[in-house]
C-alpha cells in the first residue's frame, strides 16, 4: 500500500508532467480543450512541492501506515474478572457495554481496557503531528490544518472556524 501511495503523490508531484500541461494549457486555443486542460494544470500546481521535501513526505507516510497498522492489527479486549481470561472485542463494542452494562465494576473493566489501547501510538502520534507542521511550515503554511484547509478546501482555516463559530 505504501509504495502504491508514494507512486501517487509522486506523480502529483511531477514537475515534467505539470510543465507539460502548462504548455499545452498555453497552446491550446479551443476553450473547451483549454478549460479541461485549466483543472490538470490547476491539479499540479496544487501538488508542487521543493525536491527536498519529497523524503520528509515520504517519512510522514511510513509513519502513517505503521500508526494505521498498529490499528488494525491491535488485540483489543479486556482481562474477565472472573475467569482471568483474555476476551477478544472491539473497543467501539467495550464502549457501547461500558454505557448500557448494568454491572458496574464490568463497566469499570471495559473502561479501563479501552482507555488502555489508547495511549499505545501516542509518541508516534506526537511525531506524525510534528513532522506533519514542519512539511506544512516548509511549504509556508502556519501548520498542517492550514495546508490542508488550503489544499482540500480552498479556504484559510481561520475561515473555517468563523463558519463554526457562526453555527
Amino acid at each position: 500500500f505504501i509504495e502504491t501511495k508514494k507512486k501517487l503523490e509522486n506523480f502529483k508531484t511531477d514537475k515534467e508532467s505539470s510543465s507539460k500541461i502548462l504548455e499545452a494549457y498555453e497552446a491550446e486555443s479551443n476553450p473547451d480543450i483549454k478549460k479541461r486542460l485549466g483543472y490538470r494544470k490547476q491539479f499540479f500546481e496544487l501538488y508542487q512541492m521543493p525536491e527536498e521535501l519529497k523524503g520528509l513526505r515520504d517519512s510522514i507516510m511510513e509513519l502513517e501506515q505503521k500508526i494505521d497498522s498498529n490499528r488494525k492489527t491491535r488485540e483489543t479486549g479486556y482481562k474477565d474478572p472472573q475467569t482471568g481470561e483474555f476476551v477478544k472485542m472491539s473497543i467501539g463494542v467495550m464502549r457501547s457495554k461500558m454505557m448500557t452494562e448494568s454491572d458496574e465494576n464490568m463497566r469499570k473493566v471495559y473502561f479501563r481496557w479501552s482507555s488502555e489501547t489508547l495511549t499505545d501510538d501516542v509518541e508516534d502520534l506526537v511525531n506524525l503531528v510534528s513532522m506533519r507542521n514542519e512539511y506544512a511550515r516548509k511549504l509556508w503554511f502556519k501548520h498542517f490544518y492550514d495546508y490542508k484547509t488550503q489544499l482540500e478546501e480552498r479556504m484559510d482555516c481561520e475561515d473555517i472556524w468563523k463558519i463554526f463559530d457562526d453555527l
